[in-house]
């Protein structure tokens, strides 16, 4: 066995410092592994559920429907939703400035 892996100590001091260095990292090293360690039980609790098949993973929604018809109107839903939350706040801004402009045109 070759000692060239194993560092020299010139005296008591070195070697207890050296020691203590190890300690250290022995213990962060731990506290580390204990955190992966709970970490891999949280995620190993979240998927306790299990899928069978690839259709057990997919959401249920009609947007990934077989039916052609049920995929047309699930996405139509979604653009009719989009544009009601654009549309209001523009047609409410547009009042306002309406209104200003109309009370602005009637004051002499």
């Amino acid at each position: 066995m070759s000692t060239a892996n194993f560092p020299k100590f010139r005296n008591l001091d070195e070697l207890r410092e050296y020691l203590t260095r190890l300690e250290g990292r022995v213990v962060n090293l731990e506290s580390e592994n204990k955190h992966l360690k709970n970490a891999l039980s949280r995620v190993n609790q979240s998927q306790a559920k299990t899928f069978k098949t690839k259709a057990d993973r997919l959401p249920n929604t009609a947007i990934i429907s077989a039916s052609f018809f049920a995929r047309a109107f699930a996405v139509w839903g979604h653009y009719f939703v989009a544009q009601l939350i654009i549309s209001i706040p523009v047609f409410i801004c547009y009042l306002i400035l309406m209104f200003t402009v109309l009370s602005g045109a009637q004051t002499p």
